[in-house]
């Protein structure tokens, strides 16, 4: 998988001057049971939610596959995820978009602050329970 750190990720992406750069991430159920799968776009704050069976790669793909079919494929440009592993066959879902993905720090949540926001408003909701 080729690995970009967020670093290298335009000023353009970083300003929010376009539409089509998201951030992903997975809020958890109870342990070993669904999660939900959160891609929320950098400029407009729009935000997708989609449950996935486990909190692995294949069921995260399969959920985040299911959200970006929803929008128009020229509004899905970036993916910055965080350093889950269930993020780390994001090469499929790259290749099969033509998306670049951008990789946070470790342990630096704060560089993926719109998720992060957004996935605290939606735990407001869906606290940590079976979903």
């Amino acid at each position: 998988m080729d690995y970009i750190p967020i670093q290298e990720r335009p000023n353009f992406v970083n300003n929010r001057t376009r539409i089509g750069d998201w951030e992903i991430d997975t809020i958890l159920g109870k342990v070993g049971e669904s999660v939900l799968m959160t891609a929320v776009e950098r400029l407009t704050r729009y935000t997708l939610i989609q449950k996935a069976k486990r909190k692995n790669g294949q069921s995260v793909n399969e959920a985040l596959t299911t959200m970006v079919d929803q929008i128009p494929k020229e509004f899905v440009l970036s993916l910055t995820p965080d350093h889950g592993t269930e993020f780390l066959n994001l090469a499929e879902i790259r290749e099969g978009l033509g998306v670049t993905v951008y990789w946070p720090d470790p342990y630096v949540p704060q560089q993926r602050g719109t998720n992060e926001n957004t996935n605290g408003l939606i735990r407001e909701y869906f606290p940590k329970i079976k979903v």
